[in-house]
């Protein structure tokens, strides 16, 4: 009877086939929404010192406030959940304008790199932490009208979420003038605790599974049909 041995090439081949050919998965995650992990926080850090938790909006504020959103739960080993060590092929942060008081300009997508709480946190709590508080610039928020969704980049961040980093959240900044005579610039966007559930922050996540090693004894079975 003729026997058939794969050569190392061959098996190092189906190797990753097996355990690395996935298809992209799409999670999204947005308070109200239905899903077991959608759990969203946001907030407005100011310059004045007051929680701004329970607000139905948040704010950027030229040289005073910025934004805060986090996705608590959204990495996690549950279906429906970004697996740790994921690849994560695209992140969207998706808000609604709720209005641009008196200009409308995009606002920077950062990773926000300290823990805070919805409820007690504002801008002198976060600031007091050492520098810097949030990484550099990820993605941007594109200028749109009022009550209209506007979407930015935020893989890397994600990214940095499925890798094991903290998940501290996501941190909006306006790009300030030279000065503060050039203006202040005032935009505001729907919060996680605004009235309907269609504008508040969403996250919509596109990713493959890290490769999963195949069993020694599977391979026993696939080298057998072979000999």
């Amino acid at each position: 009877m003729r026997t058939h041995r794969l050569s190392p090439l061959v098996l190092v081949a189906l190797f990753f086939i097996t355990s690395s050919s996935r298809a992209a998965e799409t999670v999204s995650f947005q308070e109200g929404d239905g899903g077991a992990y959608s759990s969203t926080h946001a907030t407005t850090i100011a310059d004045n010192g007051i929680n701004l938790g329970t607000g139905t909006v948040v704010s950027v504020v030229t040289f005073s406030s910025q934004a805060l959103i986090r996705f608590p739960d959204m990495v996690g080993t549950n279906p429906g959940q970004v697996p740790p060590g994921a690849t994560i092929v695209s992140a969207t942060l998706t808000m609604t304008l709720s209005q641009a008081p008196n200009e409308f300009a995009s606002n920077d997508i950062r990773e926000a790199y300290y823990s805070w709480n919805e409820y007690t946190v504002t801008g002198a709590t976060y600031y007091a932490n050492a520098a810097p508080q949030y990484g550099p610039i990820a993605g941007a928020l594109p200028v749109n009208g009022p009550g209209l969704p506007t979407s930015g980049d935020a893989t890397s961040i994600v990214q940095h979420w499925a890798d094991g980093q903290p998940n501290n959240g996501i941190l909006l900044h306006r790009r300030d003038p030279l000065s503060i005579e050039e203006g202040t610039y005032i935009t505001q966007y729907s919060s996680d605790d605004a009235a309907s559930v269609t504008v508040r922050p969403k996250i919509t996540v596109v990713f493959t599974r890290a490769p999963v090693a195949v069993e020694p004894g599977t391979w026993g079975k696939v080298k057998a049909l072979y000999r």
